[in-house]
């Protein structure tokens, strides 16, 4: 069997370090650990796994550290990790069968990240493990990769089941943010210097974690149109898009590049529930209920890509195909999602009071003995818009809003604000519900809280600030005419 050697480059990893190197215990005959700066307790960590440490001056640059590792290792082969990941342990007979032999290949191994916020799963087939040989480097100031190194040193590249669970999407959207932040100079130096695809697709998604859509939107066309760059990069950034336009609301346009998407990679669970909320924003309920279902369908039994896969959780497809048969009066439909619901959290602890509640709210009326604490533990980001949809039919406006005053308290959502703004305004309280948007500021509204806003002012009877919100409308949404059609009737109130 050829000598492995974990190949490392880290900074600060106290944090995740050591679950890094437990997971490779047992198959690792070199731990090469390049330390760019580490002010914490990471070289003393490594040192207890006697790894070889080297201290290496920042640059700026990850392959030039990456390389640096390589050139001092002493394997035969290389598995090159970061702090934050970890090899599974089901992978490590799988692994020691390939380093057994002598041949120049490169191994594709399933990186995995979870995102603790969305429960989506996140999939790359990447090669982590490889044949060592002198001629390969390295490419790439940040996002770096090897595998056109290994391509021009003639080696052949095979797929494997080795799994390695990513764990830097587990983090709040802060340390997401910053971290985006951190290398966006970089990637945006090497998109100039190089004019690559592979930038462009990676500048978009940094653009996007920074929640700026207008440049997320400029790179990621640059990716669907490239001729060059994997097909499956081109479909993740055909649906990136598609999200983006859709939450826009600007439904014809997302329909026209989630349908690139699905015609690259129609196996995709998050590209199909993501056609479904187009094509119910497009009032086309058959086709987004059988959307659903395909993504229903596909979770089941998701497929591992050539290249890059998104698997979102299967309760937030069940969910939402609750609420559109609900929306649609489909029972059919809504049978056939209510019992894959109960399937899916059948072992939850809470199993009986998510059930009864929901059924409870089904029937618009207050759940029979509610207790409040109970109910925040049915509420979870996969349930939260169907479950204000049925609070938003309930009869009792008083319990309604004394429920929606409590989960603002206690979760930061836009979709519980709305749903208080409206019961205030069912009760008569107009001005407090103009309020709730009002201290937003017009700027951060989207535009469902503007068409709110302006049906608030016009109930209250101030013409003035009604049309000013429409001429806000219409100057930020001038490109969306279903949006315009909209305001078209409540401007001939004024």
């Amino acid at each position: 069997m050829g000598k492995l050697t974990l190949s490392l480059i880290v900074k600060n990893e106290e944090k995740y370090l050591k679950g890094c190197l437990d997971s490779v215990m047992g198959i690792i005959d070199e731990i090469i650990l390049v330390d760019t700066g580490s002010t914490d307790k990471t070289k003393e960590i490594a040192a207890r796994y006697e790894a070889k440490i080297f201290d290496y001056e920042w640059k700026n640059d990850f392959a030039s550290a990456r390389n640096f590792a390589l050139s001092k290792t002493t394997g035969d082969w290389i598995l090159y990790l970061d702090a934050d990941e970890r090899l599974s342990k089901e992978s490590i007979a799988e692994v020691k069968m390939i380093i057994a032999n002598d041949k120049r290949i490169g191994v594709n191994c399933i990186v995995r990240s979870t995102d603790q916020n969305t429960q989506n799963t996140h999939s790359i087939f990447y090669p982590r493990l490889f044949k060592y040989h002198k001629s390969i480097r390295f490419e790439g100031k940040v996002h770096e990769q090897i595998i056109q190194s290994l391509f021009r040193s003639g080696y052949r590249m095979v797929n494997s089941k080795i799994l390695i669970n990513h764990l830097g999407y587990d983090v709040d959207t802060k340390e997401k943010k910053e971290k985006a932040l951190r290398n966006l100079s970089i990637l945006q130096n090497e998109y100039n210097e190089l004019n690559s695809d592979y930038y462009a697709f990676q500048l978009a998604n940094t653009y996007k974690t920074l929640d700026d859509y207008k440049n997320a939107k400029e790179y990621y066309k640059k990716v669907v149109d490239s001729k060059t760059l994997n097909r499956h990069y081109v479909a993740i950034a055909a649906s990136s898009l598609a999200y983006i336009l859709l939450n826009e609301k600007n439904f014809t346009e997302a329909e026209k590049f989630i349908e690139k998407s699905l015609t690259i990679n129609n196996h995709s669970s998050y590209s199909n529930l993501l056609a479904a909320k187009i094509l119910f924003g497009l009032n086309n309920v058959e086709e987004a209920i059988k959307f659903s279902l395909k993504s229903l369908e596909v979770s089941k039994s998701p497929k591992n890509t050539e290249a890059l896969s998104i698997q979102i959780n299967r309760e937030e497809v069940i969910y939402f195909g609750l609420l559109i048969s609900y929306l649609s009066n489909n029972k059919m439909f809504f049978d056939r999602f209510w019992m894959e619901l109960k399937h899916e959290i059948r072992h939850r602890m809470n199993y009986d009071k998510t059930i009864t509640y929901i059924q409870q709210l089904l029937s618009g009326k207050k759940p029979i003995s509610f207790s409040y604490g109970v109910f925040k533990s049915v509420y979870n980001n996969f349930n939260s818009i169907f479950i204000l949809k049925l609070l938003s039919q309930l009869k009792d406006v008083d319990f309604k809003i004394e429920l929606l005053e409590n989960m603002e308290k206690d979760f930061n959502e836009d979709n519980i604000y709305k749903e208080l703004a409206k019961a205030y305004s069912e009760k008569g309280l107009s001005e407090k519900a103009i309020n709730i948007f009002e201290q937003k500021g017009r700027e951060n509204l989207d535009a469902a809280e503007l068409l709110y806003l302006l049906s608030f002012y016009l109930q209250s009877n101030n013409s003035d600030a009604a049309g000013n919100i429409i001429d806000i409308i219409e100057e930020k949404y001038k490109s969306y005419p279903q949006i315009l059609e909209k305001i078209a009737p409540l401007k001939k109130r004024l």
